[in-house]
């Protein structure tokens, strides 16, 4: 097959209709805890789709998939059909060896009955048995969300034991430092959490509820340190307290003479909320009179996600304008706030590039090429007039 039907064939073969076009729904949590001679029963969902009938098959892998099976293993679909089956298992007296262990569920379309070639769409996910170790043995993450100015931060440890044996008292410290504009060896506030058993093969989240009525806008971290029978962990995180405040990065300060030109403007949100319908304005003065405005340019209106950085922009037509630098005013408008910052923007005369030169330039690149094209030429004739020379024969 040559390189052009392959590559056609390849095409044919990636884009055929139907292509992965069968979905598992999952379930909503999808870890299980093994104990002895344990029943569980996990909802799954599968769904058509394409556009046409399908027949789908449903499987079990993974090193524990003898302990487990499918409520049904078979579907004939409709296009667009959604279907229900449960993975239910029934795990033995132990598993050897702990930790974490994937069991797959598999489903798969089957092709049609008399269909020469097609491609078959698979798709799987996993469940995933967790085999409790000797002892305490303990996995836990810490939560910093960012929070706003005169709110409560709800600062979380999640605490999963994974060992067999239970954590009789467990509790947790959080130390806030910051904010980074004053380094974050400034320790400002330490909160405590509630103390509690975590069971083996359980979760338990702790609270540390953070006031930040007392707080500067700006980023922190937070130290937290998990203390559980004899044993204390730490982990840092960083967050933000925000408050109702778009901040200019950059702008635009440069613009030729005598043309239409376009002004970006950055702006930084720095709320912990979506802000909804800002915009900015660019006011510039004259150069004699500063009470009075030249130009005053709007940009479009513009939303803001948390703590998100955006580019808008405006034109600015410079035609009538001297060149030199002006004053303006760059204010921006968010709900019932605003941001004004002060800055200098400059008109200045693109230097013109003499038609002549740029004909040269052209002319001696054009001469250039054909000197190269000569050399070569003569380089091939050359290397073709010594193979045709016969060598000399000794008599």
């Amino acid at each position: 097959m040559g390189k052009a039907k392959f590559l056609l064939f390849l095409a044919a073969f990636l884009f055929l209709p139907g292509a992965m076009a069968v979905g598992l729904l999952l379930p909503p949590s999808n870890n299980i805890y093994f104990e002895p001679n344990k029943e569980a029963i996990v909802p799954f969902g599968v769904s058509n789709n394409a556009a046409t009938d399908m027949n789908i098959t449903i499987g079990i892998g993974g090193d524990l998939a003898k302990y487990a099976r499918v409520s049904d293993d078979y579907f004939f679909m409709r296009p667009n059909e959604v279907r229900e089956f449960t993975v239910k298992f029934n795990f033995p007296e132990r598993i050897d060896i702990p930790g974490e262990h994937i069991i797959r569920v598999i489903a798969s379309e089957q092709p049609k009955s008399g269909q020469m070639f097609s491609v078959m769409s698979t798709i799987s996910d996993r469940i995933i048995v967790h085999v409790p170790y000797p002892g305490i043995y303990i996995n836990w993450d810490f939560i910093a969300e960012n929070a706003n100015v005169d709110e409560t931060a709800d600062l979380r440890i999640i605490v999963t034991n994974l060992g067999k044996d239970d954590v009789k008292n467990a509790r947790a410290t959080v130390d806030i430092f910051g904010p980074s504009e004053e380094g974050f060896g400034n320790k400002v506030k330490t909160i405590s959490t509630e103390s509690s058993r975590v069971l083996s093969g359980t979760t338990t989240t702790f609270h540390a509820y953070l006031n930040t009525s007392e707080l500067k806008q700006g980023e922190y971290k937070a130290t937290a340190t998990l203390f559980y029978d004899e044993a204390k962990e730490e982990i840092d995180r960083f967050f933000k307290i925000g408050s109702l405040y778009v901040k200019l990065i950059n702008y635009t300060k440069k613009f030729r003479k005598d043309t239409i030109e376009k002004i970006n403007i950055n702006v930084e949100s720095r709320w912990n909320n979506r802000i909804d319908d800002a915009y900015a304005v660019i006011s510039v003065k004259d150069k004699e009179d500063k009470a009075k405005l030249i130009s005053e340019l709007k940009t479009p209106n513009f939303n803001l996600n948390a703590w998100e950085n955006k580019n808008i922009s405006t034109y600015w037509d410079t035609h009538g304008f001297e060149t030199g630098k002006y004053d303006a005013t760059i204010i921006i408008y968010y709900r019932d706030a605003k941001t004004a910052e002060d800055v200098i923007l400059e008109i200045f005369e693109e230097e013109k590039k003499s038609p002549f030169f740029n004909m040269t330039v052209l002319l001696v690149i054009v001469i250039a090429i054909l000197i190269i094209g000569d050399i070569i030429l003569i380089a091939k004739r050359r290397k073709g007039r010594e193979k045709g020379k016969k060598p000399k024969s000794r008599k």
